[in-house]
């Protein structure tokens, strides 16, 4: 995907709209939609920062009727997730931003990230399993 802002809500949409047999409710999809987006949106603002040349890379993997993993990977130095502020600290509740990550790891079954901090996992198991 481009490192464009305007990229991410189209990817997002186009990845989940192709998982039917991958068995996730409407709820389920919705929230994946979303979670989907933010990892995107890091991936371009954060990591390539929206430098063109540098594309975010998105791989996932459907087990039919088990749910869904996707991968997303960009070409930036990374982060420390250990230290991620918690936004729901009362000095960060009114911070302009912070909340990504936050909201992926409840919308998602499961959030992890490689070593380096610039690979993403989302992981989602089929209805009943959240």
């Amino acid at each position: 995907m481009a490192s464009r802002r305007e990229a991410v809500a189209p990817m997002a949409e186009g990845i989940v709209s192709r998982l039917e047999a991958a068995g996730l409710g409407a709820e389920q999809r919705a929230n994946l939609t979303l979670a989907l987006a933010e990892a995107l949106s890091n991936g371009v603002v954060h990591g390539n920062r929206l430098c063109s040349e540098s594309p975010v890379l998105v791989a996932g993997c459907i087990e039919a009727g088990q749910g869904v993993v996707i991968d997303i990977r960009d070409f930036g130095r990374g982060f420390d997730v250990a230290g991620l502020l918690d936004p729901c600290d009362a000095d960060r509740v009114l911070a302009p931003s912070g909340r990504g990550i936050f909201l992926m790891r409840h919308l998602v079954d499961k959030v992890s990230f490689n070593a380096r901090g610039n690979r993403v996992r989302l992981t989602v198991r089929a209805s009943g399993g959240r």
